[in-house]
């Protein structure tokens, strides 16, 4: 999944920058079309169709459903809303708009502690969040988005409009971002899978991110490109483990009854991290007051934001248990086999 998220990230600034340049910018749009299409009809003809052995028994949790989907629309749209930057200004935490969205989010998401209290099979089991591990997982997660999409949104246009390269340039200078975090996400899978532990793996991560992002702080419109590209590759290997590393250590974490709900809750809250991170950002660079963003303004929001938010990941961290993951043909905690019986030892059936 990672692998794919990573050919989507190489070639979506590649492909947008073609488009933007040569066809038109509408196109990023149109073309999810024929993308989704292609799609739907692969799931459809391909995918088997699995259930549970022993299927849950209770009524859907529909009131569950509707709470939390609703809470976090509410939440998402206030968050979007604070970050659009308009001539330079964007609006305050407590303009009516803002305000009234995120406090209508979560009064939503208040009112669903109690619904999945009860709910017989929730969609949300609190549960949970009695592992102190799972907990410190998710909240590093939610800062490793904070702290690196800010970079992938405000390098682009660095490149464009501050270096003058044009869009399909811009998706190239990219690259070593991309090429960081494949490497980082393979590495840390090697890595994990040899080793049995996650937690060092990914303690490096949050420490590669945080002095990749706080290094930006010294970016200005002369800065050569082979140090933004340096910086960039940086950031994606301290980002490359919290695509594949914080999956394994959350399944590992939680019993397997519960991996699947574990597992979508791990991606939701890197997905609510990464709106935050960006909606806060975008406010950073609104109280520089410039009508466009400078390359000091965009190098000092990638630096405080993805620092703070990178040291923050390193506490979450530190606070998880260093849980066991199964190595190669190896479970975690599994007895080890006997040795082997020396060929020279007497065998049962040669004596009556």
């Amino acid at each position: 999944m990672a692998a794919m998220m990573i050919l989507g990230m190489v070639g979506g600034p590649l492909l947008g920058g073609l488009l933007a340049d040569h066809i038109g910018w509408r196109w990023a749009f149109w073309l999810n079309l024929p993308l989704g299409l292609v799609a739907g009809a692969v799931i459809a003809l391909a995918l088997p169709d699995r259930r549970p052995a022993t299927p849950p028994s209770g009524r859907l949790d529909v009131a569950g459903i509707l709470l939390l989907a609703a809470g976090l629309s509410l939440a998402l749209t206030g968050l979007s809303l604070k970050g659009n930057t308009t001539a330079g200004h964007a609006p305050s935490w407590t303009d009516p708009a803002v305000l009234g969205c995120l406090l209508g989010g979560l009064a939503l998401l208040a009112a669903l502690i109690p619904v999945e209290r009860r709910a017989a099979v929730p969609v949300l089991p609190l549960r949970l969040f009695r592992h102190r591990t799972y907990t410190a997982l998710l909240t590093a997660g939610f800062f490793f988005q904070v702290a690196a999409l800010p970079v992938g949104i405000f390098l682009p246009p660095y490149f464009q409009h501050i270096r003058g390269h044009s869009a399909t340039a811009s998706g190239l200078l990219l690259l070593p971002l991309l090429i960081g975090m494949t490497l980082g996400n393979r590495l840390t899978a090697a890595t994990v899978l040899r080793s049995g532990h996650v937690k060092p793996v990914l303690l490096i991560g949050a420490g590669l991110l945080t002095a990749g992002t706080a290094a930006f702080v010294a970016l200005r419109a002369t800065t050569p490109l082979a140090l933004t590209s340096v910086l960039l590759l940086l950031v994606g290997l301290g980002a490359g483990p919290a695509m594949g590393g914080l999956t394994i250590a959350t399944q590992s974490a939680v019993p397997r009854a519960d991996m699947g709900t574990a597992t979508a809750g791990s991606a939701l809250t890197k997905q609510l991290g990464g709106t935050v991170g960006l909606a806060g950002a975008q406010s950073l660079i609104g109280h520089s007051g410039a009508a466009a963003p400078t390359a000091t303004a965009i190098g000092s929001t990638v630096a405080w934001s993805g620092g703070a938010a990178g040291l923050l990941a390193l506490g979450a961290l530190l606070l998880m248990r260093d849980i066991p993951v199964a190595t190669a043909g190896k479970r975690p905690g599994a007895p080890t086999p006997p040795p082997a019986a020396s060929a020279a030892a007497p065998r049962a059936d040669r004596h009556p």
